[in-house]
């Protein structure tokens, strides 16, 4: 009788786990020859946890696991020696094919798919075509600092065609859908509709990718009317007087933001890490802004927030900057961090040699506008 329940339950534990299993991806990219292995994920925090994964042979994979809802989800593809490459796929719970070209600027073909295929009809759009050839060109050389700044240029016109999708086509039901609904709202100056409509997406589909970051959007908005009606908000800190910092470069040298600025008329006080993406970004503007001025009397203060020494070296080694790299390492819990209420980044101030706030947050041209303002 005892072998007889063992069967059954045994018998359930396979069926259990076959329900498991709701969708498969059939991949093909030929430009992952060399990759190892391909990892769906869920996003949690700044981690994307693995909850599929499936090895690569010259280029396919079979991919296949569960999944609560259909969206797109983090694809993390591991290749031995290489930083690792991201992307996103959209999954539904049947088996899909894709080939293409898994990338940065991803071209995907879809078979199967009642929804997948219509996501990614921008690949086809002539317009999106064109200028992934132009930033793909640029980018396979060894771009100058002029181009990297075209190439973000042109990135800005082509990531929103990626991200174009027509909705029309889901089932209202589809949580993608109802989402998609929610974002339409200006958070803060339609607020109370996108309270509404992200309260009911939060609440029917709790666990769905996109509801939690609509419900992260929801909880930071209704922090920030409270703290506008509180009278608390940070306000600009454009007009003020400076707070001094002092952080030491990598062979311990120490720098003082009030020395540095009375060698020069302007000095950008940048907080960064090698982590940061965006403030990466950031590099080549500052590289062709302080060209043109430092002989005029500018000079940046860059701020790491890193942690990791080693970490912050290479990433000064990769950008060859010639300015005034310092750090603490403590990141985040450094007395500057508090003191300028930081909390993100990239973030920087201007500040002229009285010691007043010219400017925060300069990105792109509107640094090189102020500082064509000043240092004319």
């Amino acid at each position: 009788m005892k072998k007889i329940i063992a069967f059954v339950i045994a018998l359930a534990s396979l069926h259990s786990f076959a329900q498991e299993n709701n969708f498969k991806l059939i991949g093909d990219f030929p430009n992952l020859k060399k990759a190892d292995s391909i990892h769906l994920c869920n996003i949690k925090g700044k981690d994307l946890i693995p909850f599929a994964s499936a090895k690569i042979d010259n280029g396919t994979f079979t991919l296949s696991g569960y999944i609560p809802y259909e969206d797109e989800y983090y694809t993390k593809v591991t290749t031995s020696g290489e930083d690792p490459q991201y992307g996103k796929l959209f999954v539904e719970k049947r088996e899909l094919t894709y080939s293409g070209v898994f990338s940065k600027y991803p071209k995907f073909e879809v078979e199967g798919s009642l929804y997948a295929h219509k996501v990614y009809a921008s690949h086809k759009n002539p317009e999106y075509l064109e200028l992934r050839k132009k930033v793909m060109a640029l980018e396979s050389g060894n771009p100058t600092d002029e181009q990297k700044v075209t190439i973000q240029k042109l990135q800005q016109d082509l990531f929103p065609i990626i991200g174009n999708v027509e909705y029309s086509w889901y089932p209202e039901t589809h949580p993608k859908h109802q989402i998609h609904l929610a974002d339409q709202y200006y958070y803060d100056k339609e607020f109370e509709k996108f309270e509404t409509q992200a309260l009911q997406v939060t609440e029917t589909y709790p666990d769905h990718p996109g509801a939690k970051r609509i419900g992260y959007v929801l909880q930071f908005y209704k922090e920030r009317k409270a703290k506008e009606a509180a009278g608390i908000v940070k306000k600009s800190r454009v007009g003020t007087q400076y707070t001094d910092v002092t952080a030491q470069d990598v062979e311990g040298k120490a720098y003082k933001m009030s020395k540095i600025l009375k060698n020069n008329k302007l000095v950008l006080l940048d907080f960064w890490a090698s982590w940061c993406g965006p403030c990466r970004a950031e590099f080549p503007h500052l590289r062709l802004a302080y060209k043109a001025y430092k002989d005029k009397g500018f000079e940046i203060f860059a701020v790491s927030l890193d942690e990791s020494k080693e970490k912050w070296r290479k990433a000064l080694d990769e950008e060859k900057t010639t300015w005034i790299n310092a750090a603490d390492l403590t990141a985040f819990k450094s007395k500057a961090v508090a003191d300028y209420g930081i909390r993100g980044i990239p973030y920087n101030i201007l500040v002229n040699s009285k010691g007043e706030i010219l400017g925060e947050s300069l990105r792109g041209e509107a640094l090189e506008e102020i500082l064509e303002k000043y240092l004319h």
